[in-house]
């Protein structure tokens, strides 16, 4: 069994999205975010495994999250926390 027949609890989005993430202490810079669902997705680039992420992502706004996992220039996020846009 391939990781893409692996079942998922929560339904993901094919595809590449286009958003932004902020590193502790770093500036805000753009992402690119895969198979993304509410508990977690994949972002291109290379991070430390336990880093702590706020990303803005199209489908699900402002998130904190945790790389878990980090190989070949693709790393898995889970995410922690969505933050409410104010006024809403």
């Amino acid at each position: 069994m391939g990781i893409d027949e692996v079942p998922r609890s929560e339904e993901r989005r094919k595809g590449e999205l286009r958003g932004y993430v902020r590193r502790s202490g770093d500036a805000i810079q753009p992402a690119e975010f895969e198979d993304v669902s509410e508990g977690g997705c994949c972002i291109r680039g290379d991070f430390r495994i336990g880093e702590m992420l706020v990303a803005t992502i199209p489908t699900l706004g402002t998130v904190e999250a945790q790389v878990r996992w980090s190989i070949g220039g693709r790393s898995g996020l889970k995410i922690l926390a969505v933050h409410q846009a104010e006024g809403k």
